[in-house]
């Protein structure tokens, strides 16, 4: 099995950026607001409606939202603070002269020592902001998927998942994802239905709310093992 969450703002080259002025008011129809060049010149944005609606009216009820389902969205508010503790005595001097290290707490919980990449000068021994997305990614579809099968009288014993986050480093020295993939292997009862358990895979990853709120695809290639009887 293996499917793929759409890239939900995909670029598009025109040859004529005043034919895209012009299409302003169609694009408001199908609920799309013209955001103009936002941010980077010679482009033009357009955001879809119930992304606005979301943010400004804190989970009231939009007709686009409507549209998609989200007829009651609940807003839930998630805090951390992040300190960089990679001053050396001469703070950001200089490009090879401060240390990446910096922790990551919430309340009530241990710190995560963390740095970046150690191809951008990092710490190989903590994580880097990539791999967290990627674990993100791969915990949220699992405590989804672990949620469908109790429901479904899918009994799983064992889940272990080997994730690989793919970024693509542009000219200039930024760069994005590009696609993460999920390889979960689940170990389920002897009584429980593997092709249930497969299927629900989809299920989860239609539910995840990291997933979902990406701009590259998350595809998945699940493994289901029966638990040896005894």
């Amino acid at each position: 099995m293996r499917y793929a969450k759409p890239v939900i703002d995909p670029p598009v080259e025109v040859n004529d950026i005043g034919q895209v002025d012009s299409c302003r008011r169609p694009m408001a129809a199908l609920g799309y607001t013209a955001m103009g060049e936002y941010g980077i010149p010679k482009r033009r944005s357009f955001r879809y409606e119930w992304q606005r609606r979301v943010c400004e009216n804190d989970g009231a009820t939009s007709p686009a939202m409507a549209r998609t389902g989200m007829t009651k969205a609940k807003p839930h508010l998630y805090r951390v603070e992040v300190t960089w503790t990679g001053n050396t005595g001469t703070g950001t001097q200089s490009y090879g002269t401060y240390d990446r290290a910096h922790t990551i707490t919430a309340a009530d919980k241990p710190a995560i020592a963390a740095s970046s990449d150690p191809i951008f000068r990092g710490d190989k021994t903590k994580y880097n902001p990539e791999e967290l997305l990627v674990a993100s990614l791969s915990s949220c579809h699992m405590l989804w998927y672990l949620h469908l099968c109790a429901e479904a009288g899918v009994i799983v014993t064992r889940y272990v998942d080997y994730p690989i986050g793919t970024l693509m480093e542009t000219g200039d020295g930024g760069g994005q994802f590009s696609k993460v993939l999920l390889r979960p292997i689940v170990t389920i009862a002897p009584q429980s239905d593997s092709e249930l358990a497969a299927q629900l895979h989809e299920s989860a990853h239609q539910k995840c709310f990291i997933a979902n709120s990406v701009n590259f695809p998350v595809q998945c290639e699940p493994s289901v093992q029966l638990e040896p009887g005894e």
